[in-house]
Formats: C-alpha cells, sequence, structure tokens
C-alpha cells in the first residue's frame, strides 16, 4: 500500500523509496540498474577462451561429432542444433561465442540462443563455397541423433547407431 507522499507500508514497516529500492537491489540488481550493468558489461568482455575468428570450420569425423569435442571452436561454426528448445530443434545456425558454459547460437532470423555444445551437430561436409551439409540420422539403439562423417556417406551401408553406441559394442 502506498501514500501520496510516496511511502509504501508493508506488514506495518513503513518504507521509504530509496529504502523500498535498496530491497529490491538485493533481489534485482540487474533489473534496476540496468544501464550501470550494461556499462560494466561492455568494459568485461564475454570469456571467449577456446574460441576463434580464423582458420578452417570443422566437420564431422570419427572423433569429432559435436561442437563440445572441437579443441578450438571457430567463431560462424555451421552447427545442428537438437537441444532443448522445442521452436529451435532441428534447425542450422552458426557458433558465435562461449557464454559461461552456454555456446550461443545465431540463427538466420537474428535470433540468438545458449545451448550447451554437446546439442550442436557438425556438418557433414562443407563444400567451396562454405554451404555446410547435414547428413543426421536417428541411432537404433538409443535414438539419439549424431552426424554422419564424409566418409560413412561414402561408404557402401550407412551406420545405423551413434558412434557410442559403435564403441560400447566392442
Amino acid at each position: 500500500m502506498e501514500d501520496p507522499n510516496g511511502i509504501w507500508c508493508v506488514n506495518r514497516v513503513f518504507l521509504r523509496p530509496t529504502q523500498r529500492l535498496a530491497c529490491l537491489d538485493a533481489i534485482f540488481i540487474p533489473v534496476i540498474h540496468q544501464p550501470y550493468h550494461a556499462y560494466i558489461n561492455a568494459m568485461m568482455p564475454t570469456p571467449i577462451f577456446g574460441t576463434s575468428s580464423s582458420g578452417q570450420f570443422s566437420c564431422a569425423t570419427a572423433t569429432h561429432h559435436t561442437l563440445r569435442d572441437l579443441r578450438t571452436k571457430r567463431k560462424g561454426q555451421p552447427v545442428f542444433v537438437v537441444g532443448h528448445v522445442l521452436a529451435r530443434k532441428g534447425q542450422e545456425g552458426s557458433f558465435e561465442v562461449f557464454n559461461d558454459r552456454l555456446a550461443i547460437v545465431k540463427f538466420s532470423d537474428g535470433g540468438a540462443i545458449g545451448y550447451d555444445p554437446q546439442e550442436l551437430l557438425l556438418p557433414t561436409e562443407i563444400d567451396d563455397k562454405g554451404t555446410a551439409y547435414f547428413e543426421i540420422r536417428p541411432c537404433r539403439q538409443c535414438e539419439q541423433l549424431f552426424p554422419l562423417t564424409a566418409e560413412d556417406c561414402e561408404s557402401a551401408e550407412e551406420p545405423s547407431s551413434c558412434p557410442e553406441c559403435r564403441s560400447s559394442k566392442f
């Protein structure tokens, strides 16, 4: 409840506007002081450990199937999303940067969402023009999606199980 002088009454305790903000600061610091935090975040850039903006993009290999498997992630790396956001599941995007533990993926419509790098599959092949091609198959044993490698596509018989299930057979 608020009186005309801007003093709030909460459980019979009267709070002046400055006290009210102090209470809310403890909970909603980024909301109340958004311009300040935007300035601080601009001064402290997002960590980009393990990322690079130079070099070639990676394709799926026998040992690298997801973005997590890559030692160095390139900005702009094409990925196929199998992640938690259903509206974006099955779409192609490009890796931008890491934000804490999440890989930020930018989509062709301008949207950007953070994913666990394990949820981002690498392309099967990238042509000379830089177009990524994805050959994604479901595993018959665990039903998880996995990318085929270029060698898998050229072989007489495509694998029906993901690399994890294939390696656990032996």
